[in-house]
């Protein structure tokens, strides 16, 4: 059976508290990498730590110098909210679109360097340090990571809960 493949990326906006700061900017998700140990065994066993992740990094590229830039790096805890809409082209040979939607909760790692040539507009990227990740992809929930909550779901099971029952 041929399943859906997804195209490009159509659009975004990037939303802080509420306020769209960007639209059609480039961004990077975090990437969330679970902490490892080693096991003995017949020789090392290295193995994810249940429950235990990296840091997790999210980066917006600024287009632009403006307001936004400052409400984006000021050296607070943010709501960042990125909605994006994907090229759809289903096994029947149709094309749509869907929405992926992600929630973090960040703070700025950084006051960006700005890049400027004349003729071209300035940019600037922006790294976060993120505590909660939360990705749906087509209005169902991927995964969610909240460091501060103890939270990690993946496709709606909650792998915390066994470990939080113990506490």
């Amino acid at each position: 059976m041929i399943n859906d493949i997804s195209g490009p990326l159509l659009a975004n906006t990037i939303r802080v508290g509420g306020v769209v700061v960007g639209e059609d900017v480039k961004f990077s998700l975090p990437e969330v990498k679970p902490v490892t140990s080693e096991y003995p065994g017949l020789g090392k066993i290295e193995l994810p730590v249940t429950g235990q992740y990296d840091t997790m990094e999210l980066s917006i590229t600024k287009t632009g110098i403006d307001k936004f830039l400052s409400l984006l790096t000021s050296p607070e805890s943010k709501k960042i909210e990125i909605r994006a809409a994907i090229d759809v082209l289903g096994a029947d040979g149709t094309k749509s679109a869907k929405g992926i939607k992600a929630f973090l909760t960040a703070i700025p790692n950084v006051f960006p360097k700005i890049d400027g040539e004349v003729g071209s507009q300035p940019e600037a990227e922006i790294t976060f340090g993120v505590t909660r990740y939360q990705l749906y992809v087509d209005g169902a929930e991927s995964i969610l990571i909240d460091k501060t909550a103890g939270i990690v779901r993946f496709d709606g099971k909650d792998y915390s809960q066994q470990i939080n029952s113990l506490l």
